[in-house]
């Protein structure tokens, strides 16, 4: 990763920014894992955690680059996990969980990056329902989000 590559920085940001919003932690708390209790938002599902919970991961970038300015645009997915007998009626807390990040995340500029970076536009490209996983009791959904990163 070179040091103009703002990935680690934009995933922490936006994990930061989630954790802090109270409305989300309402609908899915700090979850457990290891008999650890931890903020809900990961870069990569724990087998051991609890639901419901967030990753934030499958980042891939392009130069967003100007004559005069450097910059990146990012793709990254936003995934929601949660379990079946917990979304009473049917998948209601992970549709929660999508519509409160959509609101916190689309067509914002709120996020701050930590320097040389700042966020031009955030914004969901795309979104998938809730559907059920493999093992008959899992659901995932997700959003798909583009991110123009200015190297100020």
């Amino acid at each position: 990763m070179s040091s103009l590559d703002a990935s680690m920085t934009l995933m922490a940001a936006i994990r930061s920014y989630l954790n802090s919003d109270a409305t989300l932690k309402t609908i899915m708390p700090d979850v457990s894992v290891g008999g650890v209790t931890v903020p809900s938002i990961f870069d990569y599902p724990y087998p051991q955690a609890t639901t419901p919970y967030i990753t934030l991961n499958d980042v891939s970038s392009s130069d967003w680059s100007t004559a005069s300015n450097l910059g990146q645009e990012f793709r990254l997915r936003l995934s929601f996990w949660d379990n079946l007998s917990t979304n009473i009626p049917e998948t209601l807390r992970i549709r929660k969980m999508q519509e409160r990040t959509y609101q916190l995340l689309h067509y914002t500029t709120s996020i701050t990056l930590a320097s040389p970076y700042s966020l031009t536009l955030m914004r969901i490209l795309n979104s998938a329902p809730p559907k059920t996983q493999g093992d008959g009791s899992t659901l995932y959904a997700y959003h798909t989000i583009q991110a123009l990163i200015d190297h100020t």
